[in-house]
């Protein structure tokens, strides 16, 4: 027969994986949120003729030309994409992890 102490070490794996891959998803749905607000605040900037405009910054705000509020949410933009393809690589992985797990169980389960 199996090895009880292999079966359990595989089934913690799965859990522990199954664990991170929601962790990874909720994190992508957020940061999927994050690029959508940048975008839409892009789009509305458009349409802003002033060069200078206020910015949030934590309690106060600061006056900041139009020009680099938009090329800081730009590179937002960019170290999301960068962040979601990270994470969906990880994704990818945990799937394959979770896959891999329920494969080695399946003919120890009766």
């Amino acid at each position: 027969m199996s090895d009880p102490k292999m079966l359990q070490e595989i089934i913690n794996n799965l859990k522990q994986s199954k664990q991170q891959l929601q962790i990874v998803e909720s994190q992508i749905i957020s940061l999927e949120s994050q690029k959508k607000l940048a975008n839409q605040t892009l789009q509305e900037l458009k349409n802003y003729d002033k060069n200078e405009l206020w910015r949030g910054c934590g309690r106060m705000y600061m006056l900041q030309d139009k020009s680099k509020y938009e090329n800081s949410l730009k590179t937002d933009t960019k170290s999301i994409d960068d962040h979601v393809k990270a994470l969906n690589i990880k994704k990818n992985y945990l799937n394959v992890s979770i896959e891999n797990a329920i494969k080695h169980l399946k003919p120890h389960v009766k």
